[in-house]
This record gives C-alpha cells, sequence and structure tokens, in this order.
C-alpha cells in the first residue's frame, strides 16, 4: 500500500549535508561534471554511520571528498577548505520512513508524491567548503545511484559501500562517478570554524 505522507528523501538530506561525517576511505572514487561551474577532484570517500532526522528516518550516507585521508580528517578537524558530494540512501517503511539502505539495487534521485513500502530512493549534493563554512551547494533533482555492493561484518552491520552515480541537478549541470567506501566510526562534522 502506498504511504500518503508527503515524505522524500529530501528531508534527509538536510540532516545529510549537516551531520554529514564519519568513516574510512577507500579507492575507486571519482567525481566528473560540474555544478554552478564548479567541479571537485575526490581524493578519498567513506561511508559515515546512519544520519537520523527528528522523525526517525535514516539513510546511509558516502562522502567523496576533495581531502585525501578523508576519515582522518573527519575525525580530527573542521571540514574547512574543501569540496565534496554526498549521496544519501534509503529506503521507505510501511510506516512512511527511511531506513538506511542495506540491499543492492538502483536508488533514484527524487521522489513521487506517494511512495510504497521498498522504494529505493537517493539524494546527491554537491557542496563547497570555505574557510569558515558552506558556500555553494546544490541539491540534484533527478538521476539515479546504482548500488552495486553491500558489505557487511559478521554481525551483520553495514562495513562498506560500492557503486555509480549519475546527478541532474535543476539547472541542467550533471555529476557522475563511481564510489568504493568504507566505515570509519568516530568522525565528526564540524562546520563554520574560521581558519
Amino acid at each position: 500500500m502506498a504511504d500518503l505522507r508527503p515524505m522524500t528523501i529530501r528531508n534527509v538530506l538536510s540532516i545529510a549535508l549537516l551531520g554529514l561525517v564519519a568513516a574510512c576511505g577507500g579507492n575507486g572514487n571519482e567525481v566528473n561534471g560540474s555544478y554552478q561551474g564548479q567541479s571537485i577532484d575526490v581524493a578519498d570517500g567513506f561511508l559515515m554511520p546512519p544520519r537520523t532526522s527528528a522523525d526517525g528516518s535514516a539513510v546511509s550516507l558516502v562522502v567523496l571528498e576533495s581531502e585525501s585521508d578523508a576519515c582522518s580528517f573527519a575525525q580530527s578537524r573542521a571540514l574547512n577548505n574543501t569540496r565534496l558530494v554526498t549521496i544519501a540512501l534509503g529506503v521507505t517503511t510501511a510506516n512512511g520512513i527511511f531506513v538506511p539502505a542495506d540491499v543492492a539495487g538502483t536508488y533514484q534521485i527524487g521522489a513521487p508524491a506517494f511512495l510504497a513500502a521498498g522504494t529505493k530512493l537517493a539524494g546527491v549534493t554537491f557542496g563547497v567548503v570555505g574557510s569558515c563554512g558552506l558556500g555553494t551547494t546544490g541539491q540534484a533533482t533527478s538521476g539515479a545511484v546504482h548500488l552495486n555492493n553491500v558489505g557487511k561484518n559478521a554481525d551483520g552491520r553495514i562495513a562498506g559501500m560500492e557503486g555509480t552515480f549519475e546527478a541532474i541537478f535543476a539547472n541542467s549541470e550533471k555529476l557522475s562517478g563511481a564510489f568504493r567506501v568504507s566505515y570509519c566510526a568516530g568522525a565528526r562534522l564540524i562546520f563554520g570554524v574560521c581558519r
């Protein structure tokens, strides 16, 4: 049965961008294209712990970062003078909330007004962080993320993710790429500390 609440992954994306950190790096990460004429040279990527909103929705969050050794960077310093792309992935439940992605498949960017349980959704955000906090940011309005593999630990917790994406923004610019990221606990998000 379709959920009648107008819940979208964008509601959780604000948490994803504001709660944007924790994990370990990986190889095989790349981003092609631009947003508002700005691009990113990806040096590393990581998988954060699930990000949770006030309504109990939670998403998996992949971060592709211009800073090398992104996990240590996120664990030890404010995220200043960097560029990043975040990929939020969630699956709707019968209760109309999102749970973190834990299965391979295609996750659509953008959502219809009514979501059936089991719908896989994604959100992709591009961000430039200056010396005193967020600068240029934008959320994709359409496209898809193809989650090819979800690695799990023996206890069932997610250890990493691998996939590709194509994200289209309202201004018709596109970002596409690939990610292969591992989970890393203990990182935190700190923006806006002038350095």
